[in-house]
């Protein structure tokens, strides 16, 4: 069996390899860490097999290189109160129309253009005409909308050509101020994201990077040790980036992916990093060689590293067997991220250590001060007098008496327990306006045009209806479903209306019947033969039912996706196939798929962690409390989280805060892997140092309150580093990133302060050696203020073979530091039992 001293011996030899690799593949992949940024999208798909997939494919199949792939909304207004209905709009109206349609950069992106002036030069029909009033001019008359049509969203042509619009309708004459052209509509709004989604990663590298390596160097008070973190997060940040890229070209990766990528590296980098390079202090103060220094950490704080970070992989891995891809994909990216700060601290950061030891040793706050260069060493008799009057020799003393440790217990449980009833008011929300800047463009327009439209003007429900029994669409039978169909839709289905609907057969309140619709084709009537082409597939089998309720489609989705689809059923046959189709629908799908994976989700998880813990450490007992502490943790963030997200008792916090209630329906998802990751990650870092004194020969008692000094200070600044990074995103324009900044956040501070700072050592406390059953412990001290010899600086001399490395390369290695021969650290017989 191969033994860790021969790992490490290995290792040591090719020490520079390692750093040349992880330098050149960070040089390598910068490019590539760039492009990525431009690769991802917001665009969902529904899960396979679901009816929305289905719906997606006939429309594909049917209206193939023009099946509309979203729409352009430009909003035209009047500033006066005046009637939008005038020379002014017809002139724009016709100018949008030319510009749109003579767009010739990327051929075929622009279906149709859509609009009130636009209909057959208007002179046809004057009732249809004025049918179609209702569906393009508002109730006022004070704004009027044009509908343009695309073949592609979340491409380069598409963005290309919004930017175009945007610039051209800028331009346009508005009559002195007297009209407005704004642009907006679901690909707007997708652009708006990509450009926040970008914002967002330079906030968070202005605000959160910087405070996270400040606590770091707080607790480290090592500046040359600072360079190695920051080191390590760059190579990582590119190094994933890169490897994501192609990732993002097969698979579709969620645009703020990119945000959750960030916070998880610089999180968990500074984290590891935290763990390791204050071990490495630790047994450099101790008078341990470098070489001896920096393989005890990779042995103890490696170790950490590596059981708690690979948990955390799979707990993360675990979101990507959700069957909607950009939630699948957010799952990989984020594992892809941990794994790579893992390999890097655990390859790099040893390596930089070991070959510039001399250097990482100098201690201080202030690069070339003398005097801020302390001694490292200490003796035996400064880390008794340390350890002993330190805060959290006193916390941990006072928290592992059996009468404060029930109190605590009881006091923890019912600070928790109100929190955990606000469940009750968890709420999904599909509404897309969370996952859009809120300042945004299209975000503005949007809001000024609800005052005047109704939202499902912008998101109406399209049914796609097809003949496929031989039927002609222009038959009785169809005309006559059709109108039975919808009339039932705007009767039985809560915020729909026939006055709202437009097809072949309806336009609003006025119907079409099977023989006025052939005569007006037969006349070529301009209004209805342009609604005609827009609305049916070239071959007459196939046409559009557009479906426009009063409200945001997003806010009642399930509700009219349910009672839609069960009258489209009802009305199905041999002769005719409805789906139900829009954006909304393939997110509703999708959102089903995944609530009803999330409950398998927890319980795997919960599963691979106990496993995990049992095979690890060899305590049936560990497990149990891990994963009470964490549902604790669990519990009191979503209760915390629903009460200010899903309720109206905290709108006057932001501007936007009470119009979207609910949580998005990603957030709780993606979070709840990395919220049980952390607390799994502070458990086994305080357990581990436990467990070591135990092993040691100390009571179960004083275990727990060494393992709390040597831990405390450290899981304290690591939570406080880990709220930085993650409350970085509550900086984000998005709501869905606020609602993820501040359940990662609070949820890091819930633990630092209170389930690792207080519950564990009380419950551990309680519990004794039961901790660690079935494997037996001897007790040998029961006095904290000593050091046992194992504690003590343990002089190693390097084998023959590390000695003969060094003499080979001596010429370069002129940092690694060689010490005399040190003296062993004896306790005073004060610090004695």
């Amino acid at each position: 069996m191969v033994s860790f001293d021969n790992v490490f011996r290995a290792f040591y030899r090719v020490r520079l390899v390692v750093i040349a690799v992880w330098v050149l593949a960070a040089l390598c992949s910068a490019y590539f860490a760039l492009q990525f940024m431009s690769a991802t999208t917001i665009m969902f798909y529904p899960p396979k097999n679901s009816e929305a997939a289905k719906g997606n494919t006939a429309e594909q199949t049917y209206y193939g290189d023009q099946a509309v792939a979203g729409m352009l909304v430009l909003y035209l207004s009047s500033n006066t109160n005046s009637s939008i209905l005038c020379d002014w709009t017809a002139r724009t109206s016709r100018l949008i129309n030319d510009t749109a349609m003579g767009y010739d950069k990327h051929k075929g992106l622009v279906v149709d253009v859509q609009g009130y002036y636009l209909l057959g030069n208007h002179t046809g029909d004057p009732v249809i005409l004025l049918a179609m009033k209702e569906v393009f001019v508002s109730p006022s008359g004070h704004a009027t909308l044009l509908f343009i049509e695309m073949t592609a969203i979340l491409t380069p042509p598409a963005f290309d050509f919004i930017t175009y619009m945007r610039d051209q309708s800028s331009k346009w004459d508005d009559e002195g101020g007297n009209f407005s052209i704004g642009v907006t509509g679901y690909n707007a709004m997708l652009f708006d994201i990509q450009e926040g989604s970008t914002q967002d990663m330079e906030r968070m590298d202005l605000f959160a990077l910087p405070l996270a390596l400040l606590v770091l160097m707080l607790v480290l008070r090592a500046w040359p040790l600072m360079l190695i973190p920051c080191i390590n997060v760059g190579i990582t940040i590119l190094v994933s980036f890169a490897i994501m890229y192609p990732i993002a070209l097969l698979w579709d990766v969620a645009t703020f992916t990119l945000a959750m990528m960030m916070s998880v590296i610089i999180a968990m980098s500074i984290d590891y990093s935290l763990f390791l390079l204050s071990r490495y202090r630790e047994e450099v103060e101790l008078g341990n060689k470098n070489y001896t220094a920096v393989k005890k950490m990779l042995l103890h704080a490696g170790g950490i590293v590596l059981t708690s970070g690979g948990v955390l992989t799979v707990c993360l891995l675990g979101i990507a067997v959700f069957p909607v891809s950009l939630m699948a994909s957010m799952g990989v990216a984020a594992a892809l991220s941990l794994l790579c700060t893992i390999l890097v601290n655990l390859s790099f950061t040893p390596a930089m250590l070991l070959t510039f030891g001399k250097f990482f040793s100098i201690f201080g706050f202030i690069p070339c001060v003398k005097k801020c260069r302390r001694k490292p060493v200490k003796t035996s008799d400064e880390r008794i007098h340390e350890d002993t009057h330190s805060f959290w020799h006193r916390s941990a003393s006072f928290s592992s008496t059996t009468k404060w440790s029930i109190i605590i217990i009881i006091a923890v449980l019912l600070f928790c327990a109100p929190f955990g009833v606000m469940l009750m008011y968890f709420e999904w929300s599909l509404d897309n306006m969370q996952v859009i800047p809120s300042s945004s463009p299209a975000a503005e327009i949007l809001n000024d045009l609800s005052t005047e439209f109704p939202m499902g003007k912008i998101y109406p429900y399209q049914v796609l209806a097809i003949a496929c029994g031989g039927r002609p669409l222009l038959s009785p039978e169809y005309f006559d479903t059709i109108h039975s169909m919808l009339y039932e839709i705007g009767e039985n289905v809560q915020g729909f209306h026939v006055d709202n609907f437009v097809s072949i057969t309806n336009i609003g309140s006025y119907n079409v019947s099977s023989i006025a619709a052939l005569t007006l084709l037969g006349f070529d009537e301009p209004v209805y033969t342009t609604l005609f082409k827009q609305l049916t597939n070239s071959d007459r089998r196939a046409t559009h039912i557009m479906l426009a309720p009063d409200f945001n489609p997003a806010s009642r989705v399930q509700e009219s996706c349910t009672a839609i689809r069960k009258i489209l059923k009802k009305y199905e046959g041999n002769d005719w196939t409805f789906y139900l189709r829009n954006q909304m629908v393939d997110e509703n799908d999708a959102v089903e798929a995944s609530v009803f994976m999330f409950p398998f989700m927890i319980l795997i998880t919960f599963a691979v962690i106990m496993f995990v813990l049992l095979i690890a450490f060899r305590s049936a007992v560990l497990p149990l409390r891990t994963l009470s502490t964490i549902t604790i943790t669990l519990l009191w963030i979503y209760g915390f989280g629903s009460m200010i997200f899903c309720t109206d008792w905290f709108n006057w916090l932001t501007k936007h805060m009470g119009d979207y209630p609910g949580f998005y329906w990603m957030t709780p998802i993606m979070c709840f892997s990395i919220i049980v990751g952390l607390g799994l990650d502070y458990d086994i870092f305080l357990f581990s140092r436990i467990m070591e004194y135990r092993k040691l020969g100390y009571s179960a008692k004083a275990a727990i309150i060494k393992g709390v000094v040597r831990t405390g200070y450290i899981i304290t600044f690591a939570g406080c580093i880990m709220a930085i990074a993650f409350g970085g995103l509550m900086s984000s324009s998005l709501k869905s990133l606020k609602e993820s900044g501040f359940l990662l956040c609070f949820s890091v501070l819930l633990d630092t302060f209170v389930i690792r700072t207080l519950l564990n050592p009380a419950i551990l406390a309680l519990c004794g050696d039961a901790s660690y059953w079935p494997v037996r412990m001897e007790t040998k001290y029961h006095d904290t203020a000593m050091l046992v010899p194992e504690e003590t600086m343990e002089y190693e001399a390097e084998d023959s073979t590390v000695q003969a490395i060094d003499r080979g390369a001596r010429g370069f290695d002129m940092f690694n530091v060689v010490h005399p021969h040190p003296t062993i650290l004896i306790p005073t017989q004060e610090g004695r039992h």
